[in-house]
């Protein structure tokens, strides 16, 4: 009967406990009145356990891990079980930073009365407690330590299990900056005109799935195509054009031209190619999915192959082995089996294994999101954008050079203007451009490199629709700082190749004593101009932006959209090859 006897006792202390609350309140001022706590019925033997701590942004190893970006939102995820499991089992949790031995602004951070769950797993998110970091605690290095009931208010048979550390190092990445260029498009075959895209909608899926805190997205004045996008080498046609704008715009080396075709309805959208890009080179070129999470995750793809990625393998779609990273880990194309991926915007994990089958981004599978191996990679590529200082030219030329898929070389017209020197694309081939004074002697000599297209994969190609694709076309696009003498040929050195020998002293004098002529109606700009066979480049000039509207323009006239002019235009620049700028002012209406 004595259990029986302790029973009543611990009953009549609770209820007098009751009614001194009650009371108390009405006779001592709220100034002086004491903290009264009720005990905590415990589970005799309950132990709380700490597991782990892990800091995830978007993809995360088993290991812990992958680097972490800088002012990049991020999640600790604590691992905390109970037992035995109860319905008592509820503590304090505490989450202390410091750097440099000082308390962080914010800390502790603290969350009173979580219910611990039985178990916790990293592939339940669930499961686990998770705790967005406050910003002022990303960046440098970080101690974190985690206290479970740090009051001792809990007694359990093992106090060692209630706290853990973690020194997590942040990195600086680079912002990855997207000049969006959609694309006023003619479908030639039926000439039927597809007005470009007048918003962004890449940037949202991409900005969940990148590791770098900020995706800056701008929308760059349209430009006009005319072709048929069933065919490969139109794509390819497109993606040059798109890469020449970017050159001829002065846009820094990292930054992205993606162009984005919208044709809604379209049956030709509806199977073949749904988007493009170099390897290595900053430019892309992709289709509007009419679905912003689809068009988002295509933009990626395309814009990892323009960090240097080629494809992870997908058995399920037929990706061509020749086309797929040999060096990627996981021959299901998955993120990896150990690696967790998280959308925080909607609080989604993504796993390799069931229920998910998560696949990598450079995948053609879906769903996609980014494998620890392609993470590192994007990451790398931003950590070094971030210490790049490229240098700039106030005299330099453009080259352009095309190497199609039956070896061919085409050199494009050079243009002499200001610009900053390229960086390297990796894993791009490297060669030599020799610039020959008049009788054969060696002015300067530039270290160059040629980039290939990506093997595109059609999407849908049960579909009875064109999609030829082209595969082994290279570019050579290099900014040479002039040099004190005349240029009279351009010579290309490549291992294994014969020497390609340019003659320049045409190209030099095409520009010279060019006349022009301009005349603006106010929806149309119509430029003339005399020899018509002089090739022109010709800009928009306007307070803050200087767009290309067209290059290698021959024929003797041109005309140009108000639609294609940035607000605010005010002339238009006239570059014609082997000359120097001219600016025309904008005639009134």
């Amino acid at each position: 009967m004595q259990p029986r006897h302790h029973l009543h006792a611990f009953c009549v202390l609770f209820t007098l406990t009751l009614v001194v609350l009650a009371i108390l309140p009405q006779v001592v001022p709220a100034a002086t009145r004491p903290h009264v706590y009720l005990p905590l019925v415990q589970v005799p033997g309950s132990d709380l356990v700490l597991d782990g701590l892990e800091l995830i942004q978007t993809t995360q190893t088993a290991a812990g891990d992958l680097p972490l970006a800088a002012q990049r939102a991020t999640i600790a995820r604590i691992y905390l079980r109970s037992v035995p499991v109860s319905a008592a089992s509820a503590a304090s949790v505490e989450i202390h930073a410091t750097r440099n031995g000082l308390a962080l602004p914010g800390s502790p951070i603290r969350i009173n009365r979580y219910a611990v769950p039985a178990t916790s797993s990293r592939s339940n998110y669930g499961s686990s407690l998770n705790v967005p970091l406050p910003l002022a605690w990303v960046s440098g290095t970080v101690d974190l330590e985690v206290r479970v009931d740090p009051e001792d208010r809990i007694k359990e048979p093992d106090e060692t299990n209630n706290t853990l550390t973690l020194r997590q190092q942040f990195r600086e990445l680079a912002p990855l900056r997207i000049t969006l260029v959609p694309i006023d498009y003619i479908h030639l075959p039926s000439g039927q005109r597809y007005a470009p895209i007048a918003r962004d909608p890449i940037s949202g899926w991409i900005r969940r799935a990148l590791p770098t805190p900020t995706v800056d997205v701008q929308l760059r004045t349209p430009y006009r195509f005319s072709g048929d996008l069933r065919s490969g080498n139109e794509w390819v046609r497109l993606l040059e054009e798109v890469t020449a704008l970017k050159q001829f715009d002065d846009a820094a080396d990292t930054e992205i031209y993606y162009a984005l075709v919208s044709a809604p309805g379209a049956d030709w959208t509806k199977g073949g190619i749904i988007g493009i890009a170099w390897i290595g080179l900053r430019v892309g070129v992709g289709l509007d999915m009419q679905n912003d999470e689809y068009t988002g995750q295509v933009a990626l793809h395309e814009i990892g192959h323009t960090f240097g990625r080629y494809h992870a393998p997908c058995p399920a779609q037929g990706i061509a082995p020749d086309s797929v990273d040999w060096r990627f880990p996981y021959a299901d194309g998955s993120i990896g089996a150990t690696t967790i991926g998280l959308d925080q915007m909607n609080a989604l994990l993504w796993r390799a294994n069931e229920p998910d089958r998560a696949r990598d981004v450079m995948s053609y599978c879906s769903p996609a999101w980014l494998s620890d191996y392609t993470y590192r990679a994007f990451f790398d590529v931003l950590r070094a954008d971030h210490n790049l200082r490229a240098a700039f030219y106030d005299d330099a030329l453009t080259l352009r050079l095309l190497r199609g898929t039956d070896g061919s070389l085409t050199l494009r017209p050079i243009y002499r203007m200001p610009g900053s020197a390229m960086i390297t694309a990796p894993g791009a081939e490297t060669a030599y451009l020799e610039l020959l004074d008049a009788v054969g002697g060696l002015l300067a000599r530039h270290t160059v490199q040629l980039v290939e297209v990506e093997q595109p994969h059609a999407h849908r190609a049960d579909v009875a629709i064109q999609h030829d694709i082209t595969t082994g076309t290279q570019l050579l696009l290099a900014r040479l700082p002039m040099p004190q003498a005349n240029i009279a040929a351009i010579r290309l050195l490549q291992a294994g190749r014969p020497a390609v020998t340019f003659d320049m002293a045409p190209a030099a004098k095409q520009g010279e004593g060019i006349q022009l002529e301009l005349a603006y109606d106010g929806r149309t700009a119509t430029l003339r101009w005399a020899p018509a066979t002089t090739p022109l480049l010709v800009r928009a000039v306007s307070a803050a932006t200087r767009p290309t509207l067209g290059f290698d323009l021959q024929g003797g006239e041109a005309q140009f959209d108000a639609l294609l002019l940035p607000p605010g235009t005010v002339a238009l620049e006239v570059v014609a090859a082997g000359a120097a700028p001219q600016e025309l002012p904008l005639p009134s209406e």
